[in-house]
């Protein structure tokens, strides 16, 4: 408990109010695939239209995300996350009320704004944590299970209240999570202690991390978006590409328990680099002539590892610095990253196929690893020579 506010942040309703604002932060972002459905179907959005609808609420993430990196140490976190949540709920009721495209994306845009607050500071919130790694999965693992549900019954719900309904829903859960906004910590002052190895690795080495972290993300932007239509134009039957991807989202509901089981047990080191190694030859291994069994175990196990590194990831950048504000310019640049690498790689495709798509995606990884590695070994000279140094 922190000695000043008697405020701990490792409190069972502080770590459970973070992980509810992380979900409830990317809530549209989840459903997203049948999101933009919805808005194709009913309100007769064009692809191209519902896809830039899309990008404009994670473009508003992103734009908050990349201010409070600055911003959050002069700001009640609290008081943020409430002004946030209003803020994104009143676009939520006036998506309900528009039709037209350009409206629509503005008010997405609006709404991505304020559950900007909510996901960096409920991110960094985790990171304050004595065991991140299991607080990360914790989320990973909410937010996954809110996807799976949310998929399900959106088809069935879409067709009972249509669009504006679904905003309205929206609305309403995030005006609901406002009540949890009091367990929360009004600063990155308010952890209990520092983590064990939390030491500052220097303003160089701390640009290495995140674009390591900017890499994993722009990979995954790059090629998650475009699986579906890679397993058709491999000559699969659709109907064998939606059971694997399914499938796919299983074996990430598993992938996210590996950390909350391993915690520190296993490291940061051995897990981040088998994980991004093995999940670049995933996405190598879709290149070329593929059957329906090597499409759906290479999906499966990138979904499944690509759970297992983000909480492992995200819990070194809270070891980075000490003030926690390393987890928030993570959340920034992993929103940059997912929202660039779509286009990426839209820019790479040939009428030849999806190679190049591939292939940039396994790079990416393969630089992410390469950056993740050399902070993981700076941060640990730093940390023992910090050690060295303490009283017996």
């Amino acid at each position: 408990m922190d000695e000043r506010t008697g405020f701990d942040v490792n409190s069972r309703s502080t770590r459970w109010s973070a992980i509810l604002f992380g979900v409830v932060g990317v809530q549209t972002f989840i459903i997203q695939p049948g999101f933009v459905q919805g808005l194709i179907e009913q309100l007769r959005f064009s692809e191209r239209q519902a896809g830039l609808v899309a990008s404009a609420e994670v473009a508003g993430i992103a734009l908050t995300a990349l201010a409070l990196a600055f911003l959050s140490p002069r700001l009640d976190w609290r008081s943020t996350i409430r002004v946030g949540a209003v803020l994104a709920a009143v676009a939520d009721l006036a998506s309900a009320t528009v039709t037209g495209f350009a409206p629509f994306a503005a008010t997405r845009f609006v709404a991505g704004v304020g559950l900007g607050a909510l996901v960096s500071l409920s991110w960094a919130a985790v990171g304050l944590t004595k065991s991140p790694e299991r607080e990360f999965a914790l989320y990973v693992a909410g937010a996954l299970t809110y996807g799976a549900i949310g998929l399900l019954v959106l088809p069935w719900a879409l067709r009972a209240v249509g669009v504006p309904g679904m905003m309205v829903t929206l609305a309403a859960l995030t005006l609901v999570s406002t009540t949890a906004a009091r367990f929360m910590p009004r600063s990155a002052e308010s952890r209990v202690s520092l983590n064990p190895d939390a030491v500052d690795i220097g303003g160089p080495m701390k640009a290495v991390a995140l674009g390591g972290v900017f890499l994993f993300n722009f990979a995954l932007g790059a090629s998650w978006a475009y699986l579906f239509v890679i397993g058709v134009g491999a000559g699969l039957p659709e109907q064998s590409v939606a059971n694997a991807l399914a499938f796919s989202q299983i074996a990430a509901v598993a992938g996210s328990v590996v950390p909350f089981v391993l915690s520190r047990r296993a490291g940061r080191l051995a897990p981040l680099a088998i994980g991004l190694m093995a999940s670049a030859g995933c996405v190598a291994a879709l290149m070329g002539s593929i059957s329906v069994a090597t499409f759906a175990i290479s999906v499966g196990a990138f979904n499944f590892l690509w759970n297992v590194v983000l909480p492992y990831l995200f819990a070194s950048m809270a070891s980075f610095d000490l003030t926690g504000r390393m987890v928030v310019y993570a959340v920034a640049v992993q929103t940059l990253g997912l929202g660039i690498g779509p286009a990426a790689g839209a820019a790479v495709i040939t009428p030849g196929g999806f190679d190049g798509v591939l292939l940039l995606s396994a790079g990416s990884i393969g630089a992410s690893l390469l950056a993740t590695v050399v902070a993981l070994l700076h941060h640990r000279n730093r940390w023992q020579g910090s050690a060295a140094r303490l009283p017996a």
